[in-house]
């Protein structure tokens, strides 16, 4: 934790990068740890985690993308915003970050899904 903060201070990503970076690998590295005990102590997995941990997976690395592929500034004054602003990509309303939001909520519920039916086996 303490590398992957210092890290992305030094990188210069911001508080809020910062703080979901830390939020988000601590999440996977137990979903990971997890699944490596689950197949250590050789327990069957049945079809439906395996098919949550494709669709979340699926939607972690969209909602990346977005996250990633920013279109604002919310440090820079409003009228340099503005000029980064792009159009809207989801019904002409939407635009990245919104985006972002809406996969990255449908990515938590699959992970939570996905641990909660891990052990259904």
């Amino acid at each position: 934790n303490i590398v992957l903060g210092v890290t992305l201070v030094l990188l210069d990503k911001g508080i809020a990068t910062v703080i979901l970076g830390l939020f988000v690998s601590n999440f996977m590295l137990f979903m990971l740890i997890y699944i490596v005990c689950k197949i250590c102590y050789k327990e069957p997995f049945t079809v439906m985690p395996v098919v949550l941990l494709v669709i979340l997976t699926i939607c972690w690395g969209s909602a990346f993308y977005f996250y990633f592929n920013n279109v604002s500034e919310w440090e820079a004054s409003p009228a340099e915003s503005r000029e980064r602003n792009k159009n809207c990509i989801l019904m002409d309303f939407y635009d990245n970050h919104d985006v972002w939001h809406f996969l990255s909520a449908a990515a938590m519920f699959f992970s939570f899904l996905f641990l909660l039916t891990l052990d259904d086996g």
